[in-house]
């Protein structure tokens, strides 16, 4: 995967690794941190120490939201939506029949 920072915008190009690993979604979620959905589960890479950490090996995330206002993180699974806050943690926000193909969080004021 080839991943470019640019102003604080994510642009990688989609390839598919020899050992089958396939890159659905990434994004920055901090100065720091990079969310990466790939086919072996969804993981955290830190900027600054070049480090990659698992989240989860079963959730297989095929697009992530950021919330505009208060930057929460939803994770698109299929027909799961997921929450990822900066503690690390996936909570299950809703489950539908169907599958989810976006998600815009909705702010009331």
């Amino acid at each position: 995967m080839k991943i470019i920072l640019n102003l604080n915008k994510i642009f990688y190009k989609e390839e598919v690794y020899p050992s089958k690993l396939k890159i659905f979604f990434v994004t920055l979620i901090s100065l720091l941190f990079i969310l990466i959905a790939s086919s072996n589960g969804l993981y955290n890479f830190n900027l600054s120490g070049n480090l990659m950490s698992t989240i989860s090996t079963s959730h297989f995330c095929n697009k992530i939201v950021k919330g505009e206002q208060n930057q929460d993180i939803y994770l698109i699974c299929g027909n799961e939506l997921w929450s990822y806050n900066s503690s690390g943690s996936l909570n299950l926000v809703n489950t539908v029949f169907d599958s989810i193909r976006d998600y815009l969080p909705f702010y009331n004021k």
